[in-house]
């Protein structure tokens, strides 16, 4: 069949028009594609949320008054709280024609004080109309001061697959001192992981005024999730320190890129007010490292606290030709290595100190220390001495579960908290002839 110019005209009409429709559904998707912030006090996203959190909650629980949804959560420490869980943002991201909402919700620890307190978070990945989990957690704890809920959250987009992190941040301020605990969480399978275990924040160590701005760094390289780029501006808004993190895939964290993020390169050094015109500190101040050298990467003490710690310990931290850690004033003058923790029981926050040797512990090669923070905000040592183990029991005193103590001489100690500290209550013979026979 010969074409005639009509027919000429008309197909190429025809190829215009497709190729125009395409272009123009093209353009469409890819606008579409990415992240949007849904407002929670309108629609769509108010009954977004508050259809999900009534699936993940359950409607029953949701207190109409206070606008959230009560939740009874037990810590892995045994600790059991009460905890009234409200959205904090809702995002709807689309990827390749796909869409998923991101929700995050929190609630504070009500009446918790600077030392013991815990917020809680959950996490959910939704299908698009938000009626399938496809991952999520009802109850992560939050680093925060006193125990306050995280009050912003942004979500992140961690690679080029379409992996999305949440990324929020407590904060504290105490004794003068600022600090800020950056929180990253992700979706692994159906579960949520924290990965921000390296990430730095502000802390006692470093200079006041500085701010910390956190933001993933798109590149080719073969890891699983993009780097992280810290940001660190001084309060003339100068940028002083740019901190590098790479995700590791086998410890599933983000971890220093480089030597100068694990100097914190280029973070001025916090003065304190007893420092003179010639910059040297007062002589028996604990050193900066010794608050890593006792809890590593994680939370720390404020100067004071150490010190005071440190003194009622009668240890103190030592670097130089006969080694680095920590010697006792008794004469024990090898240096150990000591680890220190935190653990919630009841409303009561315990700070745990253990290590030690030969030397400072006798055959049982190390020792414990239980420090209680009392109504004033100081640090207090109620238990100190040589012991191969400690156990919570199942019995519960004054909101505290009883300690059972393992030592030499096959005999266990059992303490107990009477409201204002721990005393020995009983001895337990873990052999015949323990306890010298009683």
């Amino acid at each position: 069949m010969k074409l005639n110019k009509k027919h000429w005209i008309a197909l190429v009409g025809s190829a215009i028009a497709l190729t125009v429709g395409l272009f123009a559904y093209w353009t469409l998707n890819q606008k579409e594609n990415g992240v949007e912030r849904l407002a929670l006090d309108g629609q769509p996203g108010k009954q977004l949320a508050s259809d999900i959190m009534d699936k993940i909650y359950g409607h029953d629980h949701y207190d109409a008054k206070k606008n959230c949804w009560n939740v009874q959560h037990a810590f892995k420490d045994g600790g059991s709280y009460a905890y009234c869980m409200q959205p904090i943002a809702l995002d709807r991201v689309r990827e390749n024609r796909e869409e998923r909402l991101y929700l995050f919700a929190s609630a504070g620890m009500e009446d918790a004080s600077h030392a013991d307190g815990v917020a809680l978070v959950g996490m959910f990945v939704m299908d698009g109309a938000g009626k399938e989990m496809l991952a999520g957690d009802k109850g992560m704890p939050f680093f925060n001061g006193f125990g306050h809920a995280a009050d912003s959250v942004q979500l992140m987009r961690l690679s080029s697959k379409g992996d999305m992190g949440w990324f929020a941040e407590g904060g504290d301020a105490y004794q003068g001192v600022t600090f800020s605990y950056p929180q990253l969480f992700i979706a692994k399978g159906k579960k949520i992981v924290k990965v921000s275990k390296s990430l730095v924040g502000k802390d006692d160590r470093m200079a006041e005024g500085l701010t910390f701005h956190y933001q993933a760094v798109s590149d080719q390289g073969a890891a699983r999730l993009y780097p992280i780029a810290v940001i660190v501006k001084n309060e003339a808004d100068k940028t002083i320190a740019n901190l590098r993190f790479r995700f590791d895939s086998k410890a599933w964290q983000y971890v220093c890129a480089d030597q100068a993020c694990e100097q914190r390169k280029g973070i001025p050094p916090h003065q304190s007010e007893d420092e003179g015109a010639s910059g040297e500190a007062e002589s028996d101040a604990p050193p900066a490292n010794a608050n890593e050298a006792l809890f590593g990467n994680g939370r720390r003490l404020s100067e004071a606290d150490l010190k005071d710690v440190l003194a009622q310990m009668e240890v103190h931290y030592v670097t130089g030709q006969s080694g680095t850690g920590f010697i006792q004033a008794d004469g024990c003058d090898e240096p150990f290595s000591l680890d220190g923790y935190f653990k919630q029981d009841g409303q009561q926050e315990q700070l745990w100190i253990r290590g030690g040797n030969s030397c400072t512990s006798g055959v049982t090669g190390a020792s414990a220390w239980l420090f209680i923070r009392d109504e004033s905000g100081s640090l207090h040592a109620n238990l100190g001495f040589p012991v191969a183990d400690i156990q919570r029991t199942a019995d519960v005193s004054e909101g505290v579960h009883d300690l059972r103590v393992s030592a030499a001489g096959f005999c266990d100690g059992v303490w107990r908290w009477d409201g204002k500290r721990f005393k020995h209550l009983k001895n337990i013979a873990t052999q015949p002839g323990g306890c010298d026979g009683r």
